[in-house]
């Protein structure tokens, strides 16, 4: 029986400061299920990603703006 197809998630975030629009940080989060996996539904998934991205919040290394 072949298997359900792949469904890919990605969560982008871009924090700005709201008076000059620089962003202070960005990251992202990437995840790979199958469409019957259980207990995995889209809500389930955000969740999952949200919580990879910023479990390591506080170790982000400053890079300076290009230009």
């Amino acid at each position: 029986k072949p298997r359900k197809a792949i469904v890919s998630t990605r969560l982008d975030v871009r924090i700005r400061d709201q008076a000059s629009g620089r962003v202070l940080w960005e990251g992202h989060a990437e995840a790979q299920t199958r469409e019957d996996d259980e207990g995995l539904d889209n809500g389930a998934v955000a969740a999952r990603l949200a919580s990879a991205l910023f479990a390591r919040f506080g170790d982000a290394t400053e890079v300076p703006p290009v230009g």
